[in-house]
């Protein structure tokens, strides 16, 4: 019966080489959150089995729709078509993601798989023009390494791909111990965040409520709260249906998320280990099924 293993130990590592070397040497069985060059690298490695897992967590852009310059809805569509999403996967992530269209859950039975968004560097100067920034716009973007392993690539990027449109983004990196502090998380105006996968509505009421723990955007619209009570009340699964396809088509016409893509869970184990299982959440070894494993004799 379960579970196979008589205990788990488990070891935290300051370094990325660190762990990839103690995985290679068998110092260890197995570990996950790797990047994407160690990745590469492991897939080809003797001794080594490498799991990437399609996964919903999501690493989103946050502009507080509460504050300027981002409280007009013309800015923040222009910063979504300002979005290269094939090149945030590739330059990024190596590879390991997958592309989203600024709205979240990818797994839940009601996601609307009809949003798809583009990069459109004319339509954003226009939404800027319009909003009354005409090559004049310049904004901080708070980054930081608590965020993810991959937060500071994908700011660097955001800034190159915004002066297309005329945009000029300063980059503040905050020290991951100040971070989540009290001067920056959810009080910037333009700032990062990662998030594992959770169903819509389970997302929602983290993020996009008044009540909301977690107000990274400060989002707050009636109509769109009203949407949220009415799915949770509902028994008529279609109906659900139908209430989340208006509440997607909010998040993706007037949200402050700019969601570049989906990251992939890179997880690796040694080879005389079984058991192991890939994961759609993002966490780290396929959300820890360690009841499951068990070593080759």
């Amino acid at each position: 019966g379960l579970p196979h293993l008589d205990s788990v130990t488990i070891i935290d590592f300051q370094a990325p080489t660190a762990v990839q070397n103690a995985l290679v040497s068998k110092a260890i069985d197995c570990t996950g959150q790797l990047t994407g060059t160690q990745m590469k690298i492991l897939q080809t490695t003797t001794g080594i089995t490498a799991v990437p897992s399609q996964t919903g967590a999501i690493e989103p852009f946050t502009m507080r729709t509460d504050v300027a310059p981002f409280k007009d809805v013309n800015v923040r569509q222009a910063f979504r078509y300002i979005v290269n999403r094939p090149e945030f996967i590739s330059k990024t992530l190596d590879g390991f993601g997958w592309v989203a269209h600024d709205v979240t859950s990818p797994y839940d039975p009601d996601f609307d798989n009809s949003l798809h968004r583009e990069q459109d560097i004319a339509l954003a100067r226009s939404l800027l023009k319009k909003a009354g920034y005409d090559n004049n716009l310049t904004v901080t973007l708070y980054t930081s390494l608590a965020v993810n392993s991959s937060a500071l690539s994908m700011a660097t990027l955001f800034k190159q791909q915004a002066s297309a449109a005329g945009v000029t983004v300063n980059l503040n990196q905050v020290s991951p111990s100040s971070f989540f502090g009290p001067n920056y998380y959810t009080k910037v105006p333009f700032a990062q965040i990662y998030y594992n996968y959770s169903p819509y509505l389970s997302q929602v009421a983290q993020t996009f409520l008044p009540t909301s723990p977690f107000q990274e955007t400060h989002f707050n619209n009636p109509t769109y709260t009203k949407l949220y009570y009415e799915a949770n009340k509902t028994l008529n699964a279609s109906v659900r249906k139908e209430i989340l396809y208006q509440m997607q088509r909010i998040d993706f016409n007037e949200g402050g998320y700019i969601i570049p893509c989906f990251v992939d869970s890179l997880d690796a184990y040694s080879s005389n280990l079984t058991g192991w299982q890939k994961g759609k959440v993002g966490e780290p070894l396929g959300n820890f099924p360690f009841e499951n494993f068990s070593f080759r004799s």
